[in-house]
């Protein structure tokens, strides 16, 4: 109940509410001396700290440094500044102009017409403000000098409540960009990442931006990769190759050097494939990237029944030769292993390409594809047309019926008709039309992530849990000791109907072989189990006409109600399945060359030790978030971290002048507990995110930071979080 009060914060916390500020400062503008110009209108010039505001003959090493010096000023003063004229010399800047952002006056546009103007409501802000800092190069001593500095203004300045709008406070550091480029990867927009970021660091006011900015950088970032966005993926699939020995990708360009043709697959699916690629459903899906390329994700069966990806390609076109070319590919990445089912749609295109291709694979329709068109020939009459789709349809009935499956190994897996509409729903929670080829490759990662995160839920469960039994029986127990929990409640079944719903009705002996006819009450019917008992268990047949094992792999009710007749208290191995197994995925699988195919990737214990660190930070901040005091310490210490590590050598990644600017104006002493709170959410986050965000290297997650720094890191977070 104590973390939930923590959490929900709803008593003794030291937030300030927005109504106690509005009344606090909200109305109030910053401190400012009017005058009265002899033409009657007002100028305004702001009360600052002598040390903060600049002066005629002060001098400065360079523009950066006056430009910084003017704005963090401008922030103090409550007004926006922007760069204005330059004069050079032989390309030194010898005159510079900052000026006041209302300074100018905008002139109408005689060619648009007073309809053209009033459609779109726009506003402005110059009205010719004359506040300014003129700067002259000082050749002899190689700096710079104000020549001249207007402060008054004649507008009022903005109040505390509306600075959060102007230019200079409304700052995209890495943080935010990291932020949005994280959540596009699971199809997150910039006006919802806007509304979780402000959850995070608790209000509108502690953002830093506006809305208008998310979209603006989430439109800059896809302008960004327009043009080399297949150049860009390219190079990250070398990149990772290079990293991950069992990284497989192959493509091909058409006439116009775009790509047209792509697949790829990493070590855990290729693993995979190796054990449970029997059965393969192979299905296009659409609208899932801004270039209208067709989605082909290659999918199976693992040993939860739960779907798994083998491998993924995209097409620019549906025909016989791309298809081909992507089951090829697809072939020679999983060492030329053909699957013994493959599951479609009735692409006729398609079907060309699998005898070609696949010549000993069962090629087999699916029944979801085939039923979803029924209500569209199905209307208040049916004409010639749809009886002939229905009579097609009908003729080749044995492909796609799962009664037809009977007889075929594992064939009861293939029954399940909605396997593909249940990749096609997965994958559109992923993307939208309009993601670049980088933004759906980001979007598919943390697809894989997502079902492997369920895989691995799912092994733990079988592994480390104990299913509950229905009977006494030790066949039942043994099942749990083997199967994965999914199996293991199917086989169970079986053991619950082997005990109360069959019945051995007669024994027919043939030399070695038992002919048992039992008694299934639960559909009235009679089933045949032949029966050989062998010197040992692992010489032991069963084998019932029901075809259960057959079709799913386990024994049926039928033949487990012979065995505990026979006093059999283990299933035989000859009748436990690798596939269905716990430990399915143990199993060591080599390439073509002998080597281990794993996800082995070369030493780097950053990524973890990010993680703990995330982790920490976290931590620490839920600590110290009801105190002030630990909140001005903790944010302290983060901020002394953060200044020791742009100043090691450890630090690979270049601290730009934006998060220079970012550490610099961390809130003061005098800030509420609610603005100590988002800074220090700000500064744990940004060397996160200048590891993790590099333009250069949108697709690799860059690790900026040494080992030994994030170390030192996480060794203060541990120490901050015991003593708060």
């Amino acid at each position: 109940m104590e973390d939930l009060q923590k959490v929900l914060n709803v008593e003794d916390s030291p937030k300030t509410s927005n109504n106690e500020k509005e009344l606090s400062e909200g109305t109030q503008t910053p401190r400012t001396i009017t005058q009265v110009t002899p033409n009657g209108s007002t100028l305004w010039i702001p009360h600052c700290e002598f040390d903060k505001k600049p002066f005629v003959g002060m001098a400065f090493e360079n523009l950066e440094k006056a430009l910084d010096f003017y704005g963090k000023y401008a922030e103090i003063c409550g007004f926006d500044i922007r760069s204005s004229t330059t004069y050079k010399k032989k390309g030194i800047v010898f005159l510079k102009y900052f000026v006041c952002s209302r300074e100018g006056i905008i002139k109408p546009n005689p060619k648009k017409s007073a309809d053209v103007v009033a459609r779109y409501k726009r506003s402005t802000k110059r009205i010719g403000c004359k506040a300014r800092l003129i700067l002259k190069y000082d050749i002899a001593k190689r700096t710079y000098h104000v020549l001249k500095f207007e402060e008054a203004h004649n507008h009022c300045l903005v109040s505390p409540t509306s600075r959060q709008f102007l230019l200079g406070n409304r700052k995209m550091t890495l943080l935010h960009k990291n932020f949005i480029s994280k959540n596009a990867r699971v199809n997150i927009g910039p006006v919802k990442s806007f509304r979780l970021f402000k959850e995070n660091v608790g209000s509108y006011e502690n953002v830093g931006v506006t809305m208008q900015d998310f979209k603006n950088f989430h439109r800059d970032l896809k302008a960004y990769i327009k043009g080399d966005d297949g150049k860009m993926l390219i190079e990250n699939f070398i990149r990772k190759r290079d990293i991950y020995t069992g990284f497989y990708f192959d493509y091909a360009l058409d006439e116009e050097d775009h790509i047209s043709r792509l697949f790829w697959a990493d070590a855990i699916s290729r693993k995979n494939y190796c054990l449970f690629g029997e059965m393969v459903t192979f299905d296009c899906t659409y609208n899932t990237n801004k270039y209208s390329m067709v989605l082909a994700p290659f999918t199976g069966v693992d040993h939860h029944k739960s779907c798994i990806t083998f491998g993924i390609g995209l097409l620019a076109k549906e025909d016989s030769e791309s298809f081909e070319w992507l089951f090829r590919t697809f072939l020679h990445c999983m060492g030329e292993c053909m699957p013994t089912y493959l599951i479609t749609d009735q692409d006729p295109a398609m079907k060309i390409a699998i005898k070609n291709v696949f010549p000993h694979t069962i090629h087999k329709l699916c029944m979801w594809h085939i039923m979803s068109k029924v209500t569209d020939k199905v209307g208040p009459e049916l004409n010639k047309n749809e009886d002939k789709w229905f009579t097609s349809i009908f003729s080749i009935r044995d492909q796609w019926i799962p009664a037809y499956f009977r007889d075929i190994p594992l064939g009861g897996i293939l029954r399940t008709t909605s396997r593909s509409e249940s990749v096609n729903s997965f994958f559109n929670h992923f993307s939208n039309p309009h993601m670049t080829l980088v933004e759906f490759y980001m979007s598919y990662e943390s697809a894989m992530d997502a079902q492997r995160y369920k895989q691995d839920k799912l092994n733990a469960e079988s592994l480390h849990t104990n299913p509950q039994y229905k009977t006494p029986l030790p066949i039942e127990k043994h099942a749990g000791e083997v199967y994965t929990r999914k199996i293991f409640f199917l086989f169970q079944n079986e053991v619950y109907k082997s005990c109360f719903k069959t019945y051995i009705q007669s024994i027919e002996k043939n030399e070695s072989v038992e002919s048992i006819t039992v008694l299934d009450s639960t559909v009235s019917k009679m089933y045949k189990v032949n029966f050989i008992l062998g010197s040992s268990i692992d010489e032991l047949k069963v084998d019932c006409d029901c075809k259960l094992f057959k079709r799913i792999g386990i024994l049926c009710s039928h033949a487990i109600c012979v065995m505990s007749a026979r006093q059999i208290t283990q299933i035989p191995k000859q009748y436990v399945l690798d596939r269905w197994t716990k430990l399915a995925l143990k199993k060591p699988i080599f390439d073509l060359h002998g080597n281990l195919i794993e996800e082995s990737k070369k030493c780097n214990n950053v990524g973890k030790l990010l993680g703990e660190v995330w982790c920490e930070i976290f931590n620490c901040v839920g600590l110290a978030q009801r105190s002030e005091s630990d909140l001005q310490s903790l944010l302290q210490n983060l901020k002394d971290i953060s200044r020791k590590l742009e100043e090691s050598d450890d630090v690979r990644v270049d601290i730009t002048k934006e998060q220079q600017i970012e550490f610099r104006n961390c809130p003061s002493t005098k800030d509420t507990p609610l603005k100590l709170l988002s800074s220090v959410h700000l500064t744990g986050y940004a060397h996160g995110c200048s590891a993790g965000f590099i333009a250069s290297s949108l697709l690799v997650d860059a690790q900026g930071l040494g080992t030994s720094a994030v170390t030192a890191i996480l060794g203060f977070l541990h120490a901050a979080k015991f003593a708060h």
